[in-house]
């Protein structure tokens, strides 16, 4: 698969070659690419049979990482959908991919600007020894997402409580950066900023939910929530349940492992 992509003479025809390669090796899933406009989006297909959110996450980590090591860049990803529901901890999935990703999805597929599929393909045999020697940390670390801004605010806020979060004006200057450029390189990454606190702060509930010892109060608060009803009414519209459904939820989950 990596010689046959190397022998490709942009990024399109090298990711055609590695969609075609793991249909013929893999029965679960295979990737079909397609266009919407200004985006190339790569449409995971499972034969419409569900399977683990590892498998998909597996097979993107191949293709996604395959096709940045033959541009030599990293290439941003727009948007991913799952089929599979939402983790307890999602962050991994953000921090390897990017910021916006949709679980529970009727389908599976990334999005990414369709220019970079123009992209000379840069590697040689030369380098490819040297990229199979260093595989799979090659794939599994070097092309991550955590070069982003949104990482980047992310690392930031996470090192504070809810309550010291700063407006997005104070946080650029902390990040030696304009108001409108902080807001135009989130908004190029698919993210808001109110969207990535709200997502701060379901993992945050999340993980606190999951310690039998605190109340949903104390989680409310300690979430940023001055109200635990306002507390009820955002952790449902993230997660689809209410907080004391899903630490039950979870603690049924414990008992049976």
């Amino acid at each position: 698969m990596c010689q046959a992509s190397i022998g490709s003479t942009s990024l399109e025809q090298a990711l055609h070659r590695i969609l075609k390669f793991l249909r013929l090796v893999l029965d679960d899933i295979y990737g079909e690419l397609m266009f919407d406009g200004d985006c190339a989006v790569i449409v995971i297909h499972d034969h419409g049979v569900e399977r683990r959110l590892f498998s998909y996450g597996t097979w993107l980590i191949l293709v996604h990482g395959l096709l940045c090591w033959l541009g030599n860049r990293r290439i941003p990803i727009q948007a991913l959908c799952f089929r599979p529901s939402r983790p307890a901890d999602d962050s991994d999935y953000r921090m390897r991919f990017c910021e916006d990703i949709q679980f529970g999805a009727p389908i599976s597929s990334v999005r990414f600007d369709r220019s970079f599929l123009d992209l000379k393909v840069v590697q040689t045999n030369a380098t490819l020894s040297t990229f199979m020697k260093e595989s799979p940390a090659s794939l599994l670390v070097k092309y991550r997402n955590e070069d982003s801004i949104s990482v980047q605010v992310r690392m930031r806020l996470r090192g504070l409580d809810p309550e010291q979060w700063p407006e997005l004006d104070k946080l650029a200057k902390v990040l030696g950066m304009s108001y409108s450029t902080l807001q135009r390189r989130l908004q190029a990454e698919g993210i808001s900023y109110q969207r990535l606190k709200d997502n701060l702060r379901r993992d945050m509930a999340i993980n606190l939910l999951c310690q039998p010892d605190m109340t949903v109060m104390e989680v409310a608060a300690l979430t940023g929530f001055q109200e635990s009803s306002a507390f009820h009414r955002a952790f449902k519209k993230w997660t689809g349940v209410s907080p004391g459904a899903y630490r039950r939820s979870n603690a049924d989950d414990s008992s049976e492992g």
